[in-house]
């Protein structure tokens, strides 16, 4: 999302900078559905990630959010269209898509869906230390640190500063998060 906000979001334009946050969130929204529902069902998380998570509707759902061809499609229509808005939240999905497809191993999604259920699964993994996640993470922190940068000097409000603030906490937290629960 930090990457997406660095590359595309514009000084008072407040309609095109929700569309990338939106665009930016996309891919992830099923995961997020899917982790809020299970948990309000009462699923245990290591059967989420386990279990539930490689069962439908989540597969095809997450299928769908991380599609380049559906994210391409839709930037073509908002180029086709005209619309700024549709433009930049694809253009978002992409830069996420491009961020996340090199570091998905053993849970690669389906990029090219619906042209193939094929997967690439990545020597690299964001969060699986047996994918060389400590590296990932580094060079994640260091992506996120200087699209902070950034933000920071593209926006001076004290909204987008708090919000960078919370971004900078969460770097740290996310990864102690993993290497606690995962070894």
């Amino acid at each position: 999302m930090l990457t997406a906000a660095a590359l595309l979001t514009r000084r008072g334009q407040p309609y095109r900078n929700a569309a990338v946050l939106f665009g930016a969130l996309v891919p992830d929204l099923s995961i997020f559905v899917l982790f809020g529902w299970a948990r309000i069902q009462g699923i245990a998380q290591s059967d989420i990630w386990r279990k539930l998570y490689w069962q439908e509707p989540w597969q095809t759902l997450s299928a769908i959010s991380n599609s380049f061809p559906i994210s391409a499609a839709a930037l073509v229509i908002a180029i086709a269209l005209k619309s700024r808005l549709l433009a930049v939240l694809a253009g978002a999905m992409i830069v996420h898509l491009l961020m996340d497809f090199p570091v998905h191993a053993d849970d690669a999604h389906k990029h090219f869906w619906p042209i193939t259920d094929w997967r690439f699964h990545s020597p690299l993994s964001y969060w699986d230390p047996g994918h060389n996640s400590r590296f990932v993470m580094l060079a994640e922190l260091a992506i996120c640190i200087a699209s902070m940068i950034v933000l920071w000097q593209r926006f001076s409000g004290w909204v987008v500063r708090s919000a960078l603030g919370v971004a900078l906490i969460s770097l740290g937290i996310v990864p102690l998060f993993f290497w606690l629960t995962l070894g």
